[in-house]
């Protein structure tokens, strides 16, 4: 299992990654899941709460060789990617 976590707004943002599926969890409630063994180029989708206003959530995810990327973004804005680091 592979798991990348992210906070934005006071809000921890996590693609969690098992053998079958993969979920998008806000404050650790899943907003979004894919179910299947293979992940090439999957998109979730969630949401937030934030000041009052809602941000839309995309987290997008991929794989290469035999490592796995991951990029979360909130309203189009990438505030983390497993390539940064």
């Amino acid at each position: 299992m592979k798991i990348w976590k992210t906070t934005y707004a006071d809000t921890e943002i996590a693609v969690v990654n098992s053998l079958v599926t993969t979920k998008l969890q806000v404050n650790g409630k899943t907003q979004d899941v894919y179910w299947g063994l293979f992940a090439f180029g999957v998109r979730l989708y969630g949401s937030l709460k934030s000041n009052g206003d809602t941000r839309r959530i995309k987290a997008v995810m991929g794989a290469k060789l035999l490592t796995w990327d991951c990029a979360i973004f909130v309203d189009d804005e990438a505030v983390f990617s497993s390539t940064d680091t």
